[in-house]
């Protein structure tokens, strides 16, 4: 006989011993009761030589005749409970009590602590709450005789009551000698568990998920399913919650993710079964489906799962966003590979994210090409900085009431050998995702301040610059601190240092950290604003001194009047809350003189000068009254 089926064995035979112990336990209540009530009506009077005196002044014949468990027709005086007909104790009959009293007390007491902790032991304690229940009935049973044991101790007379004291006290015992045993079987059982299951969520692992799909397969190839499809998730700002708000925080939102997941897959697939759900690692689950005749039940699917995991998570008593994103592949032969098929799925679901948060997108033999590149680019940019291979390029930010150079945005290239130029929007998610964004970060930070420096000297002492901080890098706690550190060593002036941070990442959870950088010193740009993400009620709120106007208005700003009317609210909002204003984008001279009258302070874009080496802009720069370069 198997453990697994030994253990269910010992459930069964518990369960039934469970009932006919509270039927006991019932029994010995309503003795309890019963003698309560005779103790409460009548009065008790010692047999034999007792029996002449009356109570309370009454005549021996006006006392209560019968009762309930003997027919000697009078009452025992309760000072006469433990005393035998010569008026001693009766040691046999109170030893006996107590071994009975204390043997119900400990073999309940550990019964119902080994369920305890069985109970307490287990992660998934919605599919064995039948143990607490046991523990439960041990202890109410046991609370039963110690009081049936208590009563018999000052009615001797009913003695009777003890043998159903006595048959509980056996089968507790009886029972726990049992425990040992069952402790073994029941650890083969929960290990057994913790090898098929996720630990955290209690969701299938990988090694059970992919023995899922291989079932499922053999069904294709007996003709009872039409299909396999497997979905593989993953979670958008998992990171940046472990990362602001703790690992523990991290690990109850998986558990919410999970706990969603069971509850959509029965209601996502009407009359085919649930499907199964399996957590990966970290924040990537997959669900395994079967009997799926096309990739659009799939996809059906995959939509209900997304609408199920899109409202908000409460984590630390705050409202969290999570969206998923999902990749999906299918298919109807029998002899597919189940660990292709979640491999196929994860590359689905890499490029439904480039694409965007929260999208779905079907697996084809095309994105396997895109992979290997993003493996290769992956182990590149672990190298690139240790080859040296980044550049800084700068852009000069100019003052547009007399167009002078005020400053420059430093902005990082990638110099790849093979690749050539490898724009930012390509590597810079990359390097988030990696943990190579904190060195490049502060790389890029050390080297547009030597620069500053060396043209604060060269032209002007008022020249600044303005730095990109990515999201990721903000979750450091000392980040702060290493700017001051690098400036002070640098001798720079933090205040000619501005960090730009993105109009998303401030709003979003990074107020903490933005207000340390503004503590030290540095000034603060809130970059691409009006891209749709800001609340302009708590714009006061942050501690900025430039809003830089994304690229999309400048860029409509000819021959749109709402365009130009938009920027005349953020110039004026900007205005009277003390901050300053910087165009991105600018192309051409009439969005010059437009800005001008919309009083826009700065401006930068390819009318000025387009992101360049330091030497390029060093020309610039000596020749600055000279029509700017165009492209």
């Amino acid at each position: 006989m198997s453990d697994r089926r030994r253990t269910r064995g010992f459930e069964k035979r518990s369960a039934g011993d469970a009932v006919w112990v509270s039927a006991l336990a019932s029994l010995g209540v309503v003795v309890v009761v019963i003698l309560a009530v005779q103790f409460i009506t009548g009065h008790a009077v010692p047999s034999g030589a007792h029996a002449s005196h009356g109570i309370a002044g009454q005549p021996a014949a006006a006392q209560p005749q019968g009762d309930f468990f003997s027919n000697y027709g009078n009452y025992m005086p309760r000072s006469h409970c433990l005393m035998n007909q010569a008026g001693q104790p009766d040691w046999p009959w109170i030893i006996a009590l107590i071994v009975l009293n204390l043997g119900v007390i400990v073999a309940y007491l550990r019964i119902y602590i080994f369920w305890c902790r069985s109970y307490f032991a287990e992660k998934r304690r919605d599919r064995n709450g039948k143990l607490m229940d046991l523990a439960q009935i041990f202890l109410w049973c046991a609370v039963c005789g110690y009081v049936a044991s208590v009563v018999i101790f000052f009615w001797p007379g009913y003695r009777a009551v003890a043998v159903c004291l006595l048959m509980l006290n056996i089968w507790a015992w009886k029972f726990a000698a049992n425990l040992k045993g069952f402790r073994a079987t029941f650890s083969v059982n929960r290990y057994r568990r913790l090898a098929e299951e996720d630990t955290l969520t209690g969701l299938a692992n990988r090694s059970t998920a992919v023995g899922r799909i291989r079932q499922e397969l053999d069904a294709v190839a007996d003709g009872a399913s039409r299909g396999v499809a497997v979905l593989f998730l993953d979670f958008d700002r998992f990171k940046l919650v472990n990362d602001t708000m703790g690992h523990d925080a991290g690990d109850d939102l998986l558990v919410q993710i999970a706990g969603r997941l069971r509850g959509t897959l029965d209601a996502a697939q009407p009359g085919r079964g649930s499907g199964l759900a399996g957590r990966i690692g970290g924040d990537e689950f997959v669900v395994v489906l079967g009997d799926i005749p096309c990739i659009e039940d799939a996809d059906r699917v995959a939509k209900r799962l997304q609408d199920a995991l899109a409202p908000a998570y409460k984590l630390n008593g705050k409202p969290a966003h999570s969206s998923a994103s999902i990749g999906i592949a299918w298919t109807d032969d029998a002899s597919a590979d189940p660990d292709g098929l979640v491999r196929d799925a994860d590359i689905a679901m890499y490029e439904a994210k480039a694409r965007g948060r929260g999208g779905r997108l079907f697996f084809d033999e095309h994105m396997s090409e895109a992979v290997h590149q993003r493996a290769a680019l992956d182990h590149d940019l672990r190298l690139a900085l240790e080859r040296h291979e980044f550049r800084v390029f700068y852009q000069p930010i100019v003052r547009l009431d007399d167009g002078r150079v005020s400053g420059f945005e430093a902005l990082v290239r990638w110099r790849h050998p093979e690749r050539g130029l490898v724009p930012p929007d390509q590597f810079i998610p990359v390097a988030e995702e990696i943990g190579v964004i904190h060195d490049l970060g502060h790389w890029v930070f050390e080297q547009a301040c030597r620069q500053l420096i060396t043209w604060r000297e060269r032209f002007d002492p008022g020249l600044t610059m303005n730095i990109n901080v990515s999201q990721r890098q903000l979750t450091d706690p000392d980040l702060a601190d290493r700017f001051l550190d690098t400036a002070r060593r640098l001798s720079l002036p933090p205040s000619a240092v501005s960090l730009e941070i993105t109009e998303s990442t401030i709003v979003t959870g990074a107020g903490d950290a933005v207000r340390a950088i503004r503590d030290r010193g540095f000034r603060l740009a809130m970059d691409d604003f009006g891209t749709g993400y800001s609340s302009l009620a708590c714009l006061h709120e942050f501690p900025l001194d430039v809003l830089k106007i994304d690229r999309a208005f400048i860029a409509n700003l000819e021959g749109r009047r709402d365009y130009a009317a938009v920027i005349n609210a953020i110039a004026s909002l900007a205005g009277n809350l003390g901050f300053k204003v910087t165009a991105e984008g600018i192309e051409t001279a009439d969005m010059v003189a437009q800005l001008q009258a919309l009083d826009c302070h700065y401006g930068q874009g390819y009318f000025f000068h387009k992101p360049a080496e330091a030497d390029i802009i060093a020309a610039y720069l000596d020749n600055r009254q000279a029509m700017p370069c165009a492209g």
